[in-house]
């Protein structure tokens, strides 16, 4: 079982509870000090850490290159390399990092919280105007501002914390500080710091708290109501993985690989890789810019299992390599497969159930394609794909949900418009 840390309510260097001062926090460790001389050597890595979080610089990323994603620049005090998102997809509604920190959201359900609209006509609003990073999933979404702090939206959302005392600016809450990386679960979440420790809370049934158990069950009863520290020296996480500074590749929860014994879910960090550089949900790449993917995934795409209408039982397996010269990969086998080679070109393939494939068909097809070039990010949902050019230009595969949701268009207008179209200029590229 991992060493699980609580963060001390005062510590505004990870956990910002209630907001103190500088020489409070001194005494307050001081105090912890005394009480207890086993507590002595966490009371002095907290006093540092608050130290360093007071003068740090929020980190910039380094110049665009489309040869490469860009990550946040490793230095003496900031090992984090973890890439930013700054577009994110859940099964409705999507939201986007402008080049000017505005963030904004469109689908079924943006705007109804009273967002101010960007675009009215194609319904995009306004949700942030300092952000840095997004992650939207079916239960609401969290940013990083433009200086490390990550904000929960509203309170809703995010009704499984425990956010008494912690600072509220226009009805967003901020729950930590010092943040490089965050994600938004179904009733969970997780965070990296700059200090590269990786923190988690809210339910954990499937195990993806990392923490050694099963938090809550799945009716969202009894979660982990504040975060809790999982593992440190980690450079880059994605949903229940982690990679560390030694390029070794760690995984929990429900994330496709079956241990051994047959179980699917790992209720603590299992070492599953190493020499790695990069991790998206089923996928790695290494520092050879070879592509890895596990459970049944891998192995279909391979050619060694034939893909129906239902996704076969996962079974247990190691990594496989898929390829090489590979910049990123992301999908799930319920909707669609992304990757991107090193040439930028972007490759996919799925069940294109609403033609989120972009080839005008709503017929699956299994075999890697190729659909554009110069692409440096993507994003798939349920419903679309979403690719992010160097440029900036942000391109829809699939309809916009609306298309769907009535009798408004024809079987015909509504494959015309699930072609590749570009909804908007502008966005910040990671």
């Amino acid at each position: 079982m991992p060493e699980v840390h609580h963060a001390p309510l005062a510590f505004r260097g990870e956990f910002a509870m209630k907001k103190q001062s500088p020489f409070f926090v001194v005494i307050l460790f001081l105090l912890m000090a005394a009480c207890s001389a086993s507590d002595s050597k966490l009371a002095s890595e907290l006093s540092n850490k608050h130290e360093q979080a007071t003068t740090e610089v929020p980190p910039t990323p380094a110049a665009t290159q489309t040869s490469t994603l860009i990550y946040f620049p490793p230095s003496s005090d900031q090992i984090i390399q973890s890439v930013r998102t700054t577009v994110s997809s859940g099964t409705y509604t999507h939201m986007a990092v402008l080049n000017d920190g505005r963030l904004v959201g469109w689908g079924e359900n943006a705007g109804n919280s009273g967002e101010v609209p960007l675009d009215a006509r194609k319904g995009i609003y306004i949700y942030a105007d300092n952000a840095a990073s997004v992650s939207r999933d079916r239960d609401g979404y969290l940013y990083i501002d433009d200086k490390g702090n990550l904000w929960l939206p509203y309170i809703g959302s995010h009704w499984y914390l425990d956010l008494d005392g912690l600072p509220v600016d226009k009805g967003r809450t901020r729950l930590m500080e010092n943040v490089a990386a965050a994600l938004n679960g179904n009733a969970w979440g997780m965070a990296l710091t700059r200090g590269g420790n990786v923190w988690t809370w809210g339910v954990g049934a499937e195990g993806q708290l990392g923490i050694g158990g099963y938090i809550g069950t799945y009716d969202h009863t009894n979660p982990q109501r504040a975060p809790v520290k999982i593992m440190e020296n980690v450079i880059m996480i994605d949903r229940c993985s982690a990679i560390k500074e030694d390029r070794t590749l760690w995984v929990w929860g429900y994330v496709g690989i079956p241990d051994k014994d047959g179980s699917m879910c790992r209720t603590s960090p299992t070492l599953v890789l190493e020499d790695v550089k990069f991790v998206n949900g089923w996928f790695a790449i290494k520092n050879d810019g070879s592509l890895w993917a596990w459970e049944t995934l891998g192995n279909f795409l391979l050619g060694k299992y034939e893909m129906g209408e239902f996704y076969p039982e996962p079974e247990y397996s190691e990594p496989v390599k898929i390829m090489e010269d590979a910049l990123f990969a992301s999908g799930h086998y319920q909707s669609s497969i992304t990757i991107i080679k090193g040439d930028n070109s972007l490759w996919v393939c799925g069940r294109n159930s609403h033609g989120q494939l972009g080839d005008g068909t709503m017929e699956p097809n299994w075999v890697l394609t190729e659909v554009m070039d110069d692409v440096v990010y993507a994003v798939t949902s349920e419903f679309n794909i979403y690719a992010l050019k160097s440029n900036g230009e942000l391109w829809e595969f699939g309809a916009p949900y609306y298309v769907w949701a009535g009798d408004d268009y024809t079987a015909e207008e509504r494959l015309a418009m699930c072609l590749p179209h570009k909804i908007m200029d502008g966005i910040l590229v990671p």
